[in-house]
């Protein structure tokens, strides 16, 4: 790589620059300056001498100028001449400054051979394969487009300066040499971070890549390369040699250049300049260190040379006398060649670096930047990428884009535009829980009215949400409620109607109503009693999908079957009828909804494990110990495969790659390998890869996962989890390699049909991986394989040994409240009675009442059938008598002493008015307000429930005050739970509890108690 200084630039096929980068090149500054230095003396002195001034002057002339802004002699090219009334004025160029300057005839000098021996400072430089286009427009067709041009863009060249005036460092990496100029993939370094030039002008639109040879002579490709025998010794193998002026560079070259011009013996004799820089051969070593591949520079012009990087600069060394010269390849090879250089700059822009082990992280870091993440369609989709693209009307755009919307996601920017055609659509994502992957189309087409005139006019929703719950149908409901501000009023609703059949009767909608967001339950009794409200309905959607199945799986296919009669009525044919799924999980209740109730679906699927089970790839574990996976990896291989197979073994390290590999190949298999350390076989890697293989072949490729956005790999039939993946991410992107073999709805069959066609994924389970027992098993559970015994057994063993370390975590509260849990392999707290936790804790001297009747003081609702209160004791009331003595205490204002320092857990007391309680510090707020007074969350013992105060209002509380233990007792009420399997209350509930527990005398029946709980 040499480094460079820009000196002028006309655009970026012309651009002229000082190349510093290397020693040697330093080195020649010095000899520059002599050379000035020199120049100056020489002609100063020689002004008034007429035979140093030239007999004639021409176009293309080397000779000596004088410049008036430099103050100095330079060399000089004559590129123009005028003639006036007493003068000729000629437009020269520097050669060593990369100057254009005009200069009077009588300011010009010939040139001194002594003068010439050094080459010219200002090198000549392009980017390699890298031309202009332009914008096209046809006015008749009315049409745009880029195409090629002959001249540079002003844009492009207003650019191309930017970014080499912003730049800290200028790099260019030489691919060829044409007559003058060099041709090079040319780096700016911007804020730390490396720039290819001609990548970012072909990026923006500025330029465009052509063949390293389509526009080349190739005729000089017929050439032999010299050998460095036949170089003399003298010759310096840099770059710089290329651009000797052209009168020393032969006899044969045309034009007044080569005209040798000598002064007078005498004047030769007396005023010789004694200016010649030492020659002698560079050393290998030095060689490798300016130059970083094996080029052939040429001596004279009109020869074009490319890099060629596959070969070692040192490889011309060895090349003996009796060898034949080396050809350059036909033009194939050399579009293969080339291609493997812009490779090799992809993996490192520093070629010297170029055998480091980072290579692979810098290509991925190419490719991870220009690469979109993964996504399984069916059905072409052109995505969204930005909001100005979205399919969203103007009103709901400027809306988002006020609220500082970011834009579509990768999710969105699939869903959004057949969401907005009305289509039927299925979308799953790791983000399926997200409302805007539909929301925003949703309400654009509402928009357009004119798409439901053939509905009956009548009072009745066009759109259903459906949620899996009415706390995700009121989150909705409220963000529905924010969206349609920007749009025609929608009226929407939210529908809970509960288990009485006369609340369904007598439900009535709003007119206007347009959009409804609901539940399974709640939607089925009301088509139950109501199903004339439904007769405009056109867009069904589905929210959390997999949920709704798994919960309300009858529900569910009871209201799609409605859907589905009212929509196939003659009457709405021009109307659309839309289902929209969204979901988290792919499974077969997903993928009977696709085959029974919608047309030509498009499915979008980001999360790609999941696209796996949508693919209908065969899901296999085997579970093995550790030291046994090598044996059970090869169990697992098809030896004689009925049809050609190709299979990954993925594996997580370097050397488990190496060892895979050598397993594999002695067992008679054809094994590749690939690993970070291994970058640059790349391309042989893909070549032996998309061979096509006769039947019964079997081809095997052993790799790591940071290879797999290197090779894209989208054709294997088989992968094998040699290492278990680290993320569901990881799983997916392996899974993905396959893809090309997913098979549409259309396309499977049954199991037995497919036979081998079906793709197959191998997880090798061991104990290293027991965590992970439970999702290996969720997943398969989904994906219907075949479940060995053994991974439910272990699987149970893992559960068990989980709930033994959750010995000291809380009692699971959906198991005190409703009895069971909803799900205990996901669920964080404890479910089995410890003694040492459960026992009934003593609020006196007493322990909670064990049986019988109780009276108590409702304080605190939490819900329906948790509330926190106080027992009253008819014999001993203590709590009254710690009441009267605090209050009696704080009545004095000196023993109101403010807590200074607040500590966590700690027991202080807080007024609220006339009453002192006594309260837990849970939180201390790190922020402080503007007072400098910070937030405190604080537990009130004897009562339950929590507030969040500030903390001026806590106070010293006496250790008197500590003895007796905290009054307030949990009670919940057994045996009722919500309807519809919900497992929390709707707050419609909440009044109700409210007036019965504060407006009536409350004598709970003691069933069990458990710890701070009955």
């Amino acid at each position: 790589m040499l480094e460079v200084l820009v000196l002028k630039i006309e655009d970026p096929g012309c651009f002229w620059v000082i190349i510093k980068g290397c020693s040697h090149f330093l080195e020649q500054e010095v000899d520059y300056q002599k050379l000035n230095s020199a120049m100056n003396d020489f002609y100063n002195s020689m002004c008034q001498d007429i035979e140093i001034k030239p007999l004639m002057l021409e176009e293309g002339q080397v000779c000596v100028v004088y410049c008036q802004e430099l103050k100095c002699w330079c060399r000089a090219v004559i590129k123009s001449i005028i003639s006036s009334a007493d003068h000729y004025l000629a437009e020269c160029f520097l050669v060593d400054f990369a100057k254009y300057i005009p200069v009077k005839s009588k300011n010009i000098r010939v040139a001194v051979e002594s003068f010439m021996q050094l080459p010219y400072r200002a090198k000549k430089f392009r980017l390699y394969c890298t031309k202009p286009v332009t914008l096209h427009i046809d006015f008749c067709e009315d049409t745009a487009e880029i195409v090629p041009a002959t001249k540079w863009d002003s844009a492009a060249i207003q650019y191309f300066q930017n970014i080499l005036r912003a730049t800290t460092q200028v790099e260019a990496k030489l691919c060829a040499v044409e007559e003058d100029t060099f041709e090079v993939y040319l780096y700016a370094t911007i804020k730390n971070e490396k720039v290819c030039v001609n990548d970012d002008l072909v990026a923006k639109n500025f330029a465009y890549y052509v063949s390293p040879v389509g526009n080349k002579n190739l005729n000089t490709f017929e050439k032999p390369r010299p050998s460095l025998n036949s170089v003399p010794c003298s010759s310096k193998l840099s770059p710089s040699l290329t651009l000797w002026p052209m009168l020393l560079q032969g006899k044969d070259c045309p034009g007044p250049e080569n005209k040798a011009v000598k002064c007078k013996d005498s004047l030769r004799d007396s005023r010789k300049i004694m200016f010649e820089k030492k020659q002698q051969c560079l050393p290998l070593k030095h060689i490798n260190k300016c130059i970083e591949s094996s080029v052939y520079w040429p001596t004279k012009r009109g020869i074009t040379i490319y890099a060629d990087p596959d070969i070692p600069a040192a490889s011309g060394f060895s090349q003996k006398p009796n060898e034949k010269p080396l050809r350059l390849t036909e033009k194939k090879d050399c579009d293969e060649k080339n291609g493997c250089v812009k490779l090799l700059q992809f993996l490192n822009p520093d070629p010297l670096r170029a055998d480091e082990i980072s290579d692979l992280q810098q290509l991925q870091k190419v490719k991870s930047g220009t690469l979109q993440p993964g996504v399984v369609l069916r059905n072409r989709i052109e995505p969204c990428l930005t909001m100005d693209k979205s399919p969203l009307s103007a009103d709901l755009k400027k809306a988002l884009q006020r609220n500082k919307f970011p834009g579509p996601s990768h999710t969105a920017s699939y869903s959004w535009p057949p969401i907005a055609r009305g289509c039927d659509v299925v979308v799953i994502s790791h983000c399926g829980n997200d409302p805007l992957l539909y929301l925003p189309p949703l309400l654009t087409i509402l928009q357009i009215g004119g798409c439901y005139k053939s509905l009956p006019s009548r009072n009745g929703p066009l759109a259903v949400i459906v949620c899996p719950g009415w706390k995700k149908a009121q989150f909705i409901f409220e963000l529905l409620g924010d969206c349609s501000m920007s749009s025609r009023p929608l009226h929407p609703v939210l529908l809970t109607i509960g288990l009485h059949k006369d609340e369904a009767k007598n439900m009535k909608l709003p007119r206007g109503c347009d959009v409804i967001v609901t539940t399974p339950h709640s939607l089925l009794r009301l088509l139950t009693y109501r199903s004339l409200l439904f007769l405009r309905l056109c867009h069904l959607v589905l929210d959390e999908v997999q949920v709704l199945f798994f919960e309300a799986n009858e529900q569910m296919f009871a209201i799609l079957d409605n859907f589905k009669k009212n929509v196939e009525v003659e009457e709405r044919e021009s109307a659309p009828h839309q289902i929209v799924a969204v979901g988290v999980h792919w499974n077969r209740h997903i993928d009977h909804l696709v085959r029974e109730f919608m047309k030509d679906p498009y499915i979008v699927i980001t999360a790609l494990e999941e696209a796996a089970l949508y693919g209908n790839v065969q899901q296999v574990v085997h579970l093995c110990l550790e030291c046994e996976k090598t044996s059970t990896l090869l169990q697992v291989l098809d030896f004689v495969p009925s049809q050609a197979q190709k299979t990954l073994i993925f594996t997580c390290s370097v050397a488990e790659t190496e060892i895979v590999c050598k397993v594999v190949e002695s067992n008679s298999i054809f094994c590749l390998k690939m690993h970070k350390e291994m970058a640059f076989n790349l391309k042989s890697i893909l070549e032996q890869w998309k061979k096509k293989l006769s039947s019964g072949s079997h081809i095997v490729l052993t790799l790591t996962d940071d290879c797999i956005p290197l090779l894209a790999i989208t054709d294997a039939t088989c992968v094998v989890h040699f290492s278990f993946p680290s993320s569901p991410k990881v799983f997916g992107g392996r899974l993905y390699c396959m893809s090309d073999h997913f098979q549409s709805l259309a396309e499977q069959g049954s199991p037995a049909e497919q036979g081998d066609k079906r793709t197959k994924s191998v997880l090798l389970l061991t104990e290293r991986n027991a965590s992970h027992a439970v999702g290996v098993l969720r997943y398969l559970e989904r994906a219907d394989a075949k479940i060995p015994s053994e991974l439910y057994e272990f699987t149970a063993g893992v559960l068990e040994a989980k709930e033994d370390k959750k010995a000291r975590r809380p009692l699971c509260p959906y198991l005190k409240t409703f009895g069971f849990c909803k799900d205990k392999r996901i669920c964080p707290d404890r479910h089995h009675i410890n003694p040492e936790m459960d026992i009934p804790r003593k609020l006196s001297n007493e322990a909670l009442p064990m049986f019988g009747h109780i009276r108590i003081i409702p304080f605190y609702i939490s819900n329906a059938t948790n509330y926190f209160g106080r027992i009253i004791d008819k014999h001993l009331d203590l709590y009254a008598t710690l009441n009267a003595e605090m209050n009696e205490y704080f009545k004095d204002p000196s023993n109101k002493t403010a807590a200074e320092k607040v500590e966590s857990f700690g027991l202080y007391g807080l007024e609220e008015k006339t009453i002192f309680q006594r309260v837990q510090v849970l939180e201390v707020s790190q922020k402080e307000d503007t007072w400098g007074l910070g937030s405190v969350l604080v537990k009130v013992i004897d009562e339950g429930g929590t507030k969040l105060i500030s903390r001026d209002q806590l106070l010293l509380l006496p250790e008197k005050f500590h003895t007796l233990p905290p009054q307030a007792v949990e009670f919940i009420v057994c045996r009722v739970k919500p309807a519809d399997s919900e497992i929390e209350w709707n707050p419609k509930i909440f009044l109700k509890c409210w007036w019965l527990l504060f407006m009536g005398d409350t004598k709970p029946h003691v069933f069990t108690p458990l710890n701070k709980c009955v």
